[in-house]
């Protein structure tokens, strides 16, 4: 059972992780009767990891742009860290806006996504992290026009994707570290006006930011980033059985997702039952749509009306489960600030 599980592990999150989990696995198995499963920084860290993965998976999923909207979530975890307990471990924020603003030269919609651990003491005392991803699309929600992207956890971690659609290629920039902001180092490509101006609509200084060197992401057709994806989804009427193809880019990726409304199934939620869809999404590798997923596969239940609001979501690791529960939503407010939690 053991070795299958670290098989498992190996491939589904690589082999640094999987060494990882080796380690978190003999400690378990050393402390079966010890304290908390969650005892240990590595299996903060990994949980931690998992979550920013999940973001950078299409997993916070913006309200479609039919009005100014507030999602607040609980997210949990079960598996070997807890000893097979459930545990809420952070909570999240997702805001939308109904107003559309102009961004590079054309009008886009703003989905943003926050998440902390600030009121969750266990995970705060070993693994405080603060997530903030932001993102500006097409008002046909084909495109992805600016992607905004922070993690903060020991370090922070910034970085800002344009995707350049007259040159069809992504620019990356990237935060300049506190010493080198303090030392007065600047990026004189990040000053050009074009860029420049990008920069002042974001609130940032383009001065603290630096181009990436590496080659950008080439972009062709439609493409949209990780926190818009379900955002073309959304939009759409959804039916069971029913099939779409779409393609995302984090400014150095490409991964072709297979979008598949597998169920209508009536649950309970908020004390009430609710008609939803079940959504699966399977994530491939650029210019594939089946075969070896690139992560696991991301269940996703929304309503089963013109708004779709999504009320549970949840993923499979080899070492746990994480679902991702609706608290509350809050109609007519707009998208929150360009801000993230600070770590205290």
């Amino acid at each position: 059972m053991q070795i299958d599980l670290l098989t498992i592990v190996e491939q589904v999150l690589g082999q640094k992780m999987h060494i990882l989990l080796r380690q978190l696995l003999i400690e378990r198995i050393d402390h079966i009767h010890g304290p908390s499963r969650l005892s240990h920084k590595r299996g903060y860290g990994f949980v931690a990891h998992v979550l920013f993965s999940l973001l950078l998976f299409p997993i916070w999923l913006s309200a479609a742009p039919v009005a100014d909207e507030r999602l607040e979530y609980t997210i949990s975890y079960q598996g070997g860290l807890t000893a097979m307990v459930w545990l809420d471990i952070c909570d999240a924020v997702l805001e939308t806006s109904q107003q559309t603003v102009p961004v590079n030269g054309e009008m886009a919609y703003k989905a943003l996504v926050e998440i902390t651990s600030e009121r969750h003491e266990q995970m705060e005392e070993m693994y405080p992290f603060r997530f903030h991803l932001m993102s500006y699309f097409s008002s046909d929600m084909q495109r992805s026009i600016l992607f905004d992207k922070r993690k903060k956890t020991k370090k922070d971690r910034h970085e800002v994707i344009r995707f350049d659609w007259d040159e069809k290629v992504t620019q990356r920039f990237k935060r300049l570290k506190p010493q080198h902001i303090a030392a007065g180092v600047t990026d004189t490509e990040t000053r050009e006006n074009e860029i420049s101006d990008l920069f002042d609509f974001l609130g940032y200084d383009p001065a603290h930011f630096r181009r990436s060197g590496k080659a950008g992401q080439k972009l062709s057709g439609s493409m949209l980033d990780r926190l818009s994806l379900l955002q073309a989804v959304r939009s759409q009427k959804l039916a069971v059985g029913q099939e779409k193809r779409l393609t995302i880019s984090d400014g150095k990726k490409v991964l072709n997702y297979l979008v598949r409304v597998q169920a209508r199934e009536s649950l309970e939620h908020d004390d009430q039952k609710r008609d939803l869809f079940k959504v699966r999404f399977d994530a491939f590798k650029a210019g594939k749509w089946s075969g070896e997923p690139a992560h696991p596969a991301v269940f996703v239940w929304m309503t089963a009306d013109e708004l779709k609001v999504p009320v549970r979501f949840s993923i499979d690791y080899a070492l746990g489960t994480f679902v991702i529960q609706l608290k509350q939503k809050i109609e007519g407010q707009p998208a929150i600030a360009n801000s993230v939690y600070p770590l205290q």
